[in-house]
C-alpha cells in the first residue's frame, strides 16, 4: 500500500473521533467512536506506532461492549398523560429546552392552545419527551409538539407512545394525527413515523392511527 495514504486513513480516524465527541445520542457516540478508534487503530498499526494501535484497539473493544449492553438492555418506559398544561413541570421542561424545542418547532407556543393534549414519556422514570397536541375536530388531532431530548432521540420514546396512547385513541375516537413542519430533520422524524405529506397542502404531514388506519 502506497504510504502516502496513511496520512489520509489518519486524518478521516481523527475526524471520525471528533464528530463523535460532539454527539448528544449516546449510542451514536458510541457507533461514530467505534468507527473512528477502529481506524485509528488501524492507521497506528500501519505506522507501526505499538502504544496508540493498543491504546485504540481498546477503545474499539470498549465501544463494543456497551453496545452489545445497550442492545440486551431492557428499558422501562411510562407515560403521563394526566396533565393540563398550567402544571410547574410543564412549564419547566419547555422552558429548559425552549432553544432546541424552536430549532423544530420555531411556531409552538402552549399558550395558544386551549385544550392541550399533554403526554410526558419517561424512560427509567427520566422525563424524556413531550407530546402536546389539539382536537382540531371530529377524530383529528394537530400536533403542536412532539419533542425529545438530543440524547434519547432513537425512536424508541415515539415508538412506545404510539403503542401505549391506543386506548387515549380509542376513547376519543381518534383516527389521524397531523403536523405543519418545515424543517428537514423533524420531516425525516415524520416519515420514519408513518406519517406522510399532504399533495395538496405543502408541509402538512397526517398518519391514520386507532382502528381505522
Amino acid at each position: 500500500m502506497d504510504k502516502s495514504i496513511y496520512t489520509y486513513i489518519g486524518l478521516i480516524a481523527s475526524i471520525l473521533i471528533a464528530i463523535s465527541i460532539m454527539m448528544t445520542n449516546v449510542r451514536a457516540f458510541r457507533i461514530i467512536n467505534l468507527i473512528g478508534a477502529g481506524t485509528f487503530a488501524l492507521y497506528s498499526y500501519l505506522i507501526e506506532s505499538i502504544p496508540v494501535f493498543a491504546l485504540n484497539f481498546f477503545n474499539t473493544c470498549i465501544d463494543i461492549f456497551y453496545l452489545i449492553k445497550m442492545k440486551k438492555q431492557n428499558e422501562y418506559f411510562s407515560i403521563n398523560t394526566t396533565f393540563k398544561g398550567d402544571e410547574f413541570f410543564i412549564g419547566e421542561f419547555l422552558s429548559y429546552f425552549r432553544n432546541d424545542i424552536k430549532s423544530f418547532f420555531p411556531d409552538f407556543s402552549i399558550k395558544n392552545i386551549e385544550n392541550p393534549i399533554i403526554i410526558l414519556t419517561s424512560r427509567k422514570m427520566n422525563p424524556v419527551s413531550l407530546f402536546i397536541g389539539e382536537m382540531k375536530e371530529q377524530g383529528i388531532v394537530k400536533i403542536h409538539l412532539d419533542y425529545s431530548r438530543p440524547e434519547y432521540r432513537d425512536l424508541k420514546n415515539a415508538q412506545f407512545l404510539f403503542n401505549e396512547s391506543q386506548p387515549l385513541i380509542e376513547k376519543h375516537n381518534i383516527h389521524t394525527l397531523e403536523t405543519v413542519s418545515r424543517i428537514p430533520k423533524h420531516q425525516s422524524y415524520l416519515i420514519k413515523m408513518g406519517f406522510t405529506e399532504d399533495s395538496n397542502t405543502p408541509f402538512l404531514y397526517r398518519k391514520r392511527v386507532g382502528k381505522k388506519s
